[in-house]
């Protein structure tokens, strides 16, 4: 009988313990879906406005040579690249920081890490074009 009663309260003791560690698992599991999702939110979505941004950028660069054109356009692409990696990063590290410091909901944290990083990209990449501009228009 005591037997049997001690094995019980080891039982009920394990079952919470395990009960607390996968309880754990699941919200680390969780905040790691949530900061890939939100990297790549972001990433994918300055990368779509990039491809906006560049037939705008032909567009407006109609009328010069390749020569004078080649270097703004080489400094569009490569900004925009390193723009949405970085914004990308930026996400996935400020989802990190708004679940562990400041207490928020993964999901909340997530949405709103894409939304301002989509913003400040896209901000970033309108400031590329015009710098791509004036580097063709200096080539002029």
């Amino acid at each position: 009988m005591l037997q049997a009663v001690a094995s019980f309260f080891f039982f009920r003791k394990f079952v919470k313990v395990s009960v607390a560690w996968n309880l754990s698992a699941s919200v680390n599991r969780r905040l790691e879906m949530m900061k890939w999702i939100a990297a790549v939110i972001t990433t994918l979505a300055n990368g779509g406005i990039a491809v906006v941004l560049f037939f705008m950028l032909l567009l407006s660069l109609n009328g010069f040579s390749e020569d004078e054109a080649k270097p703004g356009l080489i400094l569009f692409i490569v900004w925009v690249v390193l723009v949405s990696i970085i914004t990308g990063v930026l996400s996935f590290l400020s989802v990190n920081y708004l679940v562990t410091k400041k207490s928020y909901n993964p999901w909340l944290a997530a949405l709103l890490a894409i939304v301002v990083f989509i913003f400040l990209g896209s901000a970033a990449s309108i400031a590329g074009v015009i710098a791509a501009i004036i580097i063709a228009t200096a080539m002029h």
